[in-house]
Parts: C-alpha cells; structure tokens; sequence
C-alpha cells in the first residue's frame, strides 16, 4: 500500500449495497418504472443528480426534488448499515501509524456522515468527500486528481479501495494504486476487477494478518 489511503464507503467498508438498492428499486417499481438489471452497477459512482437523472429517464415520476425525498435513506444509514469484517481494526491500526486517510463517496452527507459516526470510524478520517462536493461521479477520472490537489498530496501516494469497476478504472487512470473488494452487488464485474486492480479483498481481514 502507498502512503495515503482513500475509501469508498457503499460496499467497501460498509455493507449498505442492500439498503441502496432496496431504495431505488423500491422507488422505481412504485411507479411502474422500469428496473434495469445492472441498475447498481451503473448508479453506484455517480452523483445524487445523476442518479435523480437516471431515475426520471426509467419512468419515475415527479421531479429531482420530490424523487428525492422518496429515496431518503437517513435513517437507513443511521441505524442500520453496518462495517464490513476487519474495516475498523484496520483503519484503527492505519490511524496508530499516522497514515492518512480519506472517503469519497457518491453517498450524500446526510446519510454518509452518521453512518460512519454511528460505526465509530468518523474521526479516523481525515476528511469524507461526497461526490457532490466536486460536482462529478466517481467513474471520472478528474474527481482523484482534484481530491488530491485539495489535499496537497498526489495520486501516486494514493491506495484507494473501491467495490465498483468503473471507479476503480478511473482511480487508477489518475496514478493511483487501486483495490478491488468484493461485495455481492458486484460479483457481475468481479472477474475484471481482479485482472484490472492491483489487488483484491474478500475481506479487510487479510490486511490484518
């Protein structure tokens, strides 16, 4: 691993997949609209907006806002997601050695905030990035690159983990050395992971050995 770490939070080090896609299948069958089969693969990187955008293209009905407050998974987030198996020793250990530590995550605030506060890995991060805060999703290559300025650090210091393939393809075409970890929601994609990551993790268990 390189000097600095970077985190998505969705199926990486929570497993709230389940909670994500149960809110937009939910919303998108409400309204008779239809619901793609790689419908998380697709969304998982991409801005709130974006999502919204998709959502709207389906069939559902209304606008950004009200499709907003439909998807509203505060309280999901809050009480109920959960760290996957060794992310909090791991991350701990990482804090005692002073590494430095991000999120990037297309998880707005609202929800992403308590859930890591309410897990007890919040004050281990340095800073927690939404997608929102560059106005672009995480299959973009530029949103690593100005992460990085922000920080004063460059993406050749940079390990990030990352569940989705179209993440990491763009983490790693910004210099980034880049982690594949397993999560059901992706298990489609799995085999491009590992031959296109520089590793890979069933569990963050294996980093504690």
């Amino acid at each position: 691993m390189r000097k600095h770490l970077l985190f998505d939070m969705d199926g990486t080090l929570t497993d709230s997949m389940p909670v994500y896609t149960e809110a937009i299948t939910r919303v998108l069958k409400e309204d008779g609209a239809a619901v793609p089969e790689d419908i998380v693969r697709l969304t998982a990187p991409m801005t709130i907006g974006e999502i919204l955008d998709v959502m709207l293209s389906l069939g559902c009905k209304g606008d950004r806002r009200s499709l907003a407050a439909r998807l509203d998974m505060r309280q999901a987030y809050a009480s109920d997601v959960r760290l996957k198996r060794g992310v909090k020793d791991f991350l701990t250990r990482q804090k005692e050695k002073g590494t430095r530590m991000f999120v990037v995550t297309g998880c707005p605030k609202a929800c992403c905030v308590p859930c890591l506060r309410s897990n007890g890995i919040l004050d281990l991060f340095d800073h927690i990035y939404t997608t929102d805060d560059f106005d672009a999703p995480k299959h973009q290559m530029g949103i690593y690159i100005a992460l990085c300025q922000l920080q004063g650090i460059s993406p050749t210091d940079v390990t990030f983990f990352d569940d989705n393939l179209l993440a990491l393809r763009a983490a790693k075409a910004a210099g980034m050395e880049v982690i594949g970890v397993a999560d059901e929601s992706e298990r489609d994609d799995e085999e491009a992971i590992r031959k296109e990551a520089d590793g890979f993790l069933e569990s963050f268990e294996e980093l504690l050995d």
